[in-house]
């Protein structure tokens, strides 16, 4: 049989039976397309959640009070509210046993429940800030890239000193028409030299990254709540 005459049959049967042949097509193509658009979701879906999940860094293992979705609420928070607070001593404990084993160890102390606010020549930011008492692993351990300036350094978290590194949108605010390195600002009532600024990181399910202030984490911080993520390790 020539192809031409197969083809002749194939319409003939198609004009014969119309109404089968265009359920079959609409099928047909409503199948299609529900593949397509599945698979899309699913590719949406795996970015956002790895684009979300990317503030935790990579290779890492973490000791905390709370789990990594700390701004969960309700009965997820509830469930973990009785834990006992991880002392400043016990996370110098595995900061020491970590040492020699880890590439980076990060002690940090999160006010998840006590924002903050930076004033710069009267200029204010939004009362919302995430303060952050840590070392200078923080950066490393929660996949921060620093814009320009320097990191805390040992030496800054041993003498106390009131230096901080700040997130974009505190630059952005306070500081739009100059550099922010070396200007002293408050935050919280208490006064502080910046000395670096975090590039820009963007939001983490809906929440942002870059209105964050990091301080060096001291020693007599008893009021301070503890750190949902005390000891990190890569």
């Amino acid at each position: 049989m020539l192809f031409s005459e197969i083809i002749k049959m194939a319409w003939s049967s198609l004009g014969t039976n119309k109404l089968r042949s265009l359920l079959t097509m609409l099928g047909i193509t409503i199948g299609v397309f529900s593949v397509i658009s599945v698979m899309t979701a699913i590719g949406a879906l795996q970015y956002s959640i790895e684009n979300g999940i990317s503030f935790l860094g990579s290779n890492i293992f973490q000791f905390a009070k709370y789990p990594a979705n700390v701004s969960a609420g309700g009965d997820v928070r509830e469930k973990f509210r009785n834990r006992h607070d991880i002392s400043y001593k016990q996370a110098l404990h595995y900061y020491r046993l970590m040492e020699g084993e880890a590439r980076e160890i990060c002690l940090k102390v999160f006010g998840y429940e006590v924002k903050g606010q930076a004033v710069y020549n009267g200029v204010k930011t939004t009362p919302s800030l995430l303060l952050v008492g840590t070392n200078r692993s923080f950066l490393t351990a929660n996949a921060y890239t620093l814009g320009y300036g320097r990191n805390l350094t040992d030496e800054d978290v041993d003498l106390s000193r009131r230096v901080i590194v700040v997130g974009k949108i505190i630059e952005k605010r306070l500081f739009p028409h100059e550099t922010p390195i070396g200007k002293v600002i408050r935050v919280s009532g208490h006064v502080y030299t910046i000395v670096g600024v975090l590039a820009e990181k963007g939001t983490a399910f809906g929440q942002s990254q870059d209105d964050l202030v990091i301080m060096c984490a001291r020693r007599h911080t008893n009021r301070a709540r503890p750190a949902p993520g005390t000891a990190e390790r890569l």
